[in-house]
C-alpha cells in the first residue's frame, strides 16, 4: 500500500471516535495490505508472465534512456532529458508512455537509483505502474473528447415515451434523506419527477448522477419547496466558476458539501453509469475539481490537477539521497522537525524564509548539485551548501555549532524540493502539449 492510499484510509480515522479507535485503525489497514500472491491473483497473471512482461518492459525502457540521452538513470536526469527531448523532437506513442513512467508513483519503488530492490517487491509495484500507465494514456487520449462529448449532450437532451432503465426512487429517497436530512413531501414528489425524467431520456441517464446533484445543489429551493417542478436541464449543467485559489472563509466547506452530495448519488447509482465520463462531466459543470486547497476524493479529476496535487519527488530514495545527512549520520527525524523548529525562531534568525526564496532565484545550484547527481559525485555537495548558505545572508553566528550538520543538510533537502518542483513543472508542461495533441512541441 502506498503512503497516499494509506493516507486516504487514515483520513477516515477519527481519534475522538470510540467507535474506531486506533487499534482497530490499525487493523483495518493490515486487511488493506494485499500480499504478493493477492496481487498477482487480483491482477489474473502468473509469476511467469509477470516476470516475461517486466523483462520486456526494463528493456523497452532502456531503449527508451537511450533515445533520450539521458546522462545517468537517477529519477530528476531522466526526466528533465525526456522534457527535454520533447521540446527538440516532438512526442511519440512511446514517448507518451514514457512520460507515464515518469509521472507514476510506482516510479519510486521500481527505479531507485543506487539501491538494490528485492524481485518481489520490484515485480509487485511494477503490477500497479503498469495500471498507471494504461489510465494515464487513455485519459490523455480522451480527456478533452469526454468534456466534448458531455457538452454537446447538455445541448441536446431528448425524451422518449417509455422509461428505458429502473431507479429505485423510493430506496433513493429514503437514503436521501437519512444521509443529509432533507426530507419533505415535495422533495419526494419531485425527486420522483426527476427520476422518471432520468429513466426517459438517454442524455440524462447516461449522467444519472449528475442529474440528481445538480438538482439539489443548483435547485434546492424548488426542489424542497415548489409542488409539480419542472427542472430545466440545460441549466442544471451550465457551467459555474468559484474561488478556487485561496480560501475565504466559506469556499471549501461548500466545495466540500458538492462533493459529498455527488459521490453519494455516484455510490447509489454504481454500476449503472461510466464514472470517468460523468465525473469529466463534473468537471465541465464547475472547476471544483481542480481545486487543490483540500484532499479530493471519490472523484477522477482532470488529469493535470491531478499530477499537480500529488506527491512528487525527483529523489525516490528520500533520506539516503541527501548526502549530508547520510554522511554526518544527521537524523531524519531532525530534518522533518526543522521546520517546526525553524518557526518558533525571531524572524532575523530563521534560516528557511532566506534559503528557499534564495535557491529559487538562483537556478545554478539546482544545476550544479544535479551535474554532481550525473557524475555520482553528490558528497562533494558542501561548496554549493556553503554557497546557498552564505549568499542567502543568514545570521550564522546565532547557530549553534551541534546544529550546523542538521543545518545543512536541511539546506540540501530544501535544494532537492525545489529541483523535485522543478521537474513536476516541466512534466505538467509536457502533459499540456499531449492533451492539445501537438506532436511537435514547441
Amino acid at each position: 500500500m502506498t503512503n497516499d492510499e494509506i493516507m486516504q484510509l487514515y483520513a477516515g480515522y477519527d481519534e475522538d471516535d470510540d467507535d474506531c479507535g486506533l487499534d482497530e485503525f490499525l487493523d483495518r489497514l493490515d486487511d488493506e495490505y494485499e500480499t504478493f500472491e493477492e496481487r498477482l491473483k487480483r491482477y489474473d497473471i502468473t509469476l511467469v508472465e509477470l516476470r516475461r512482461k517486466y523483462a520486456e518492459f526494463s528493456e523497452w525502457y532502456g531503449k527508451m534512456t537511450e533515445r533520450i540521452g539521458t546522462e545517468c538513470g537517477q529519477k530528476a536526469i531522466v526526466c528533465r532529458a525526456l522534457c527535454r527531448y520533447i521540446r527538440n523532437n516532438g512526442f511519440d506513442d512511446d514517448i507518451i508512455r514514457f512520460w507515464c513512467v515518469c509521472a507514476s508513483e510506482y516510479y519510486d519503488y521500481i527505479f531507485p537509483d543506487g539501491y538494490d530492490k528485492d524481485e518481489q517487491s520490484i515485480l509487485y509495484n511494477f503490477l500497479a505502474l503498469e495500471s498507471d500507465i494504461e489510465d494515464f494514456i487513455y485519459r490523455i487520449k480522451n480527456e478533452e473528447a469526454v468534456k466534448k462529448e458531455f457538452r454537446s449532450l447538455r445541448e441536446n437532451i431528448g425524451f422518449v415515451d417509455e422509461p428505458l432503465a429502473e431507479i429505485d426512487f423510493r430506496r433513493l429517497y429514503h437514503e436521501f434523506s437519512f444521509r443529509f436530512d432533507i426530507k419533505g413531501s415535495e422533495l419526494e414528489a419531485n425527486l420522483e419527477k426527476v427520476t422518471s425524467d432520468i429513466c426517459r431520456s438517454p442524455q440524462l441517464y447516461k449522467v444519472a448522477p449528475l442529474v440528481y446533484y445538480g438538482v439539489i445543489m443548483r435547485q434546492t429551493r424548488k426542489m424542497t419547496d415548489a409542488k409539480d417542478y419542472e427542472p430545466n436541464y440545460r441549466a442544471v449543467f451550465e457551467t459555474r466558476v468559484r474561488c478556487i485559489d485561496k480560501d475565504n472563509g466559506k469556499n471549501i466547506s461548500v466545495m466540500q458539501s458538492h462533493i459529498e452530495m455527488y459521490v453519494f448519488f455516484k455510490q447509489f447509482l454504481e454500476g449503472q453509469f461510466d464514472e470517468y465520463f460523468c465525473d469529466m462531466g463534473f468537471s465541465v459543470m464547475s472547476n471544483i475539481s481542480q481545486c487543490g486547497l483540500f484532499p479530493i476524493y471519490g472523484i477522477i479529476r482532470p488529469l493535470f490537477c491531478q499530477l499537480r496535487d500529488e506527491s512528487f519527488t525527483a529523489f525516490p530514495n528520500g533520506y539516503y539521497d541527501n548526502p549530508v545527512a547520510v554522511g554526518a549520520d544527521v537524523h531524519r527525524g531532525d530534518i522533518s522537525d526543522y521546520e517546526y523548529y525553524d518557526e518558533k525562531l525571531p524572524p532575523k534568525f530563521r534560516l528557511l524564509g532566506k534559503i528557499r526564496p534564495y535557491i529559487a532565484e538562483n537556478e545554478r545550484f539546482s544545476q550544479e548539485y544535479l551535474d554532481l547527481v550525473v557524475k555520482n559525485e553528490t558528497d562533494k555537495c558542501m561548496p554549493v551548501v556553503l554557497s546557498i548558505f552564505n549568499g542567502a545572508g543568514v545570521e550564522s553566528r546565532f547557530i549553534k555549532p551541534d546544529l550546523m550538520d542538521v543545518v545543512y543538510a536541511v539546506i540540501i533537502d530544501e535544494l532537492q524540493k525545489h529541483i523535485s518542483s522543478s521537474v513536476q513543472t516541466e512534466l505538467l508542461e509536457m502533459l499540456g502539449a499531449f492533451m492539445k495533441g501537438d506532436a511537435q512541441y514547441e
